[in-house]
């Protein structure tokens, strides 16, 4: 399944608040767009442990995920603040599932971990 992934990185001072709603706004009109067949959005709403094994980055980032009905969406994208690379990817589900969740809520459960260099 081909699939856009896009990084959108904070701007400014933004509060991790003022993130979250923008990268739900962003994806909402995304979700209204004809070309737009499926969107997944994934984003920092919160800051990173002060202690992990993990080494996080302080800075807000999202991947939103979206697979097109056309090839290719970049022009929707290419003007979004804080844009940090978009990526046209082949998708391959590891695990099916059953959706048993409403639309706009977090998916349940451990997700796949996806690392971009």
């Amino acid at each position: 399944m081909k699939k856009e992934i896009y990084l959108i990185k904070e701007t400014g001072e933004e509060t991790y608040k003022q993130f979250s709603q923008r990268i739900l706004t962003l994806s909402k009109n995304l979700s209204a767009n004809e070309n737009v067949e499926m969107i997944k959005t994934v984003f920092t709403a919160e800051p990173p442990p002060k202690a992990s094994v993990i080494p996080f980055k302080k800075g807000k980032i999202a991947a939103i995920s979206i697979y097109p009905t056309k090839n290719g969406i970049a022009d929707l994208m290419i003007n979004e603040s804080g844009l940090a690379g978009g990526y046209s990817v082949e998708a391959a589900i590891p695990v099916a599932y059953e959706k048993n969740w409403e639309n706009a809520f977090n998916t349940p459960g451990v997700c796949l971990l996806t690392l971009f260099r």
